[in-house]
């Protein structure tokens, strides 16, 4: 019996790699064949490996043409947020549920939305009803004392031993990835033309403004980091810019600063987090994945911060009880030294406590690292019910074969080899003008070796002890049109 297909789109690898892995393996060990691949290749891959089920990362109604196009299909769809949690405001307007897709077509198709928790949940539901699942977030499971052990042993080949202080960024409206860094206008301002078209309550001026203010807070964190590797010679400081900012930018601007900095942007920040002593940032989610692990967040308090359109009203109170707020630098100084000299541990402090009873327990469904189970169960059964309809699967693939063999061979090859964040119609016409374009997301690529080392550090857990997996490139027997050669980027991941 040939073997049920699920597709794993990934939109950062940064942030979703290590928990996408996670539930493909849990996938694989029930028998299904798993596809991993990028968000912004979606559209060619999935319409040449005709999965019986596509896991979005999200359900954004800017992509309607595409998801309606799988409706017709015939296709299943389940949705896993990347974006969620504590910060998403779903109890005062969340900019998150205006971007849901309204289609009908859509909605019809899709059989699962996997709602991180219990707020979540209750909103998503009067939209998609019976699709919302409770379910928990896979990250989270990752940051849980059950995967402790495994992240703990893994972190040493990226991440130097405890104690070190962690300091994120998040700067990625002026501090662009891809771009030639904060002083790239062109690339600012196509970004802030962009969020115009997104965020529709805001015009450019509100995105100059909201962007000058960062500018001046890179500035003084900048600064603060300075003062502070100074200050203390003797401590290890991280440096781990958001990943959708530029790296350079912070290797150029420090690199006369001490050796005891060290700058990265590779892997999660739940691999970050586990021999950190505390964390330094400016009200971002990373506080509250610090909060969640037991490590101290701290911000800034006499920075200016102001809460725009990403973090709705209720999220004022949560971040101020998270995080710590010194007053000036020496305050911070003095926070920063009390915890280097704390040993770690891995429990939540009563504080910590206090905080998820009272404020996150809402946003995130279950602390028992069991989140991606109940995905791969709610898949699992899925699947099962489409034995049942054996003609309309046959119907489905065949369908597939027709719409994929009408497109010409080099838009499927520019599918393949070039940037997929460009609807059909966009294609043809780079296409008829004969352009060139090199890949603009290459941080968004993720490679073989990532994916098997990430299934090297899993396969540990207690839920995958005994079962061996196998990841290799998409082969031409998992295609629709076998003549194309590559496949970059798209890989299966099964049990042996």
């Amino acid at each position: 019996m040939q073997k049920k297909t699920v597709a794993i789109i990934i939109d950062n690898k940064s942030r979703e790699l290590l928990s996408a892995t996670l539930i493909a393996m849990e996938l694989a060990k029930r028998g299904i064949k798993v596809f991993m691949l990028p968000f912004y290749k979606m559209t060619a891959f999935v319409d040449l490996i005709h999965p019986d089920y596509i896991l979005l990362p999200n359900l954004h109604k800017e992509n309607d043409h595409i998801f309606e196009r799988w409706a017709d299909l015939g296709c299943s769809m389940g949705v896993l947020p990347s974006e969620g949690g504590a910060l998403m405001g779903y109890m005062s307007g969340s900019q998150e549920m205006k971007h849901l897709s309204r289609s009908s077509k859509v909605q019809q198709r899709i059989a699962h939305y996997f709602a991180w928790g219990e707020y979540e949940f209750n909103t998503v539901k009067k939209i998609l009803d019976s699709a919302c699942v409770l379910v928990g977030q896979p990250r989270i499971d990752l940051l849980q004392h059950s995967f402790n052990h495994l992240l703990f042993n893994s972190s040493s080949q990226l991440q130097p031993p405890y104690p070190y202080v962690l300091i994120t960024t998040n700067f990625p409206s002026i501090n662009i990835r891809g771009s030639k860094g904060i002083k790239d206008q062109e690339a600012i301002d196509k970004l802030i033309k962009e969020r115009v078209e997104i965020y529709l309550d805001h015009d450019e001026n509100y995105w100059h403004d909201y962007n000058a203010e960062r500018l001046n807070q890179y500035q003084k964190i900048l600064e603060i980091l300075k003062v502070l590797v100074k200050k203390h010679p003797n401590y290890q400081f991280v440096l781990r810019p958001h990943p959708f900012e530029r790296i350079e930018t912070y290797i150029e601007e420090l690199q006369d600063v001490s050796t005891n900095l060290i700058i990265s942007n590779k892997g999660g920040i739940e691999l970050w987090l586990r021999n950190a002593c505390c964390i330094i940032q400016l009200y971002s989610t990373s506080g509250v994945d610090a909060t969640l692990v037991g490590v101290h967040a701290i911000t800034p308090g006499w920075l200016p911060y102001q809460i725009t359109t990403s973090f709705a009203l209720e999220s004022q109170e949560i971040l101020n009880a998270i995080n710590l707020h010194p007053q000036n630098i020496d305050e911070l100084s003095d926070l920063v030294a009390e915890f280097y000299q704390q040993p770690q541990t891995e429990n939540l402090t009563a504080r910590q406590e206090e905080i998820w009873q009272q404020y996150l327990q809402p946003y995130y469904f279950r602390r028992d690292g069991k989140s991606f189970i109940r995905i791969a169960d709610s898949i699992e059964t899925h699947l099962q019910h489409l034995d049942l309809n054996l003609e309309r699967m046959v119907q489905r693939k065949r369908a597939y074969r027709v719409e994929t063999q009408k497109m010409p061979l080099s838009h499927i090859r520019y599918g393949l080899n070039l940037p997929f964040d460009l609807t059909i119609g966009n294609i043809q016409q780079h296409l008829r003008q004969g352009q060139s374009v090199a890949d603009p997301k290459p941080y968004k690529q993720f490679t073989l070796s990532e994916v098997v080392a990430n299934v090297d550090i899993l396969n540990k857990h207690s839920a995958f002890l005994g079962h061996l997996f196998q990841v290799q490139p998409a082969n031409n027997s998992d295609f629709l049109i076998p003549t194309i050669r590559q496949k970059k980027s798209i890989y299966t991941l099964e049990m042996i």
